[in-house]
């Protein structure tokens, strides 16, 4: 575990809550730095097929402001694309080491931007 969190200690080490917790059932985790520049999307486990974090969708954030996608611990970025249906991150076939979880570092020109409200909630009778 020691270990593990040499390599991936950004991602926990000095972080922050972000306004949600998790992507739900998928095994990812959010965090962000102090300056809340960058968001940590924490995948529990590797997935060899590109990740979908459904959270960061285009319904529910504008991330145009997003510079680079990069696996915390592993060199370069990594090819992205946001849809209706989630921020999606292609990673590489096998993970680069061994870790119970891997951080993918969402890095922002200028702050992380909020969540617009959830389209799919229904609206409470007073308009709130």
């Amino acid at each position: 575990m020691g270990r593990c969190l040499d390599i991936i200690g950004e991602a926990v080490f000095s972080t922050r809550c972000w306004v949600v917790a998790d992507d739900g059932p998928g095994g990812i985790r959010f965090t962000r730095n102090r300056e809340n520049t960058v968001l940590y999307a924490t995948h529990l486990g590797w997935s060899s097929d590109e990740l979908r974090i459904r959270t960061l969708s285009s319904l529910r954030i504008d991330l145009n402001g997003l510079e680079s996608v990069s696996l915390v611990g592993s060199p370069g970025n990594l090819p992205h694309g946001q849809t209706s249906e989630g921020l999606t991150i292609a990673v590489p076939p096998k993970a680069p080491y061994d870790c119970c979880a891997y951080p993918f570092k969402l890095t922002f020109s200028g702050q992380v931007p909020g969540l617009k409200m959830d389209v799919s909630a229904p609206v409470p009778p007073d308009g709130t």
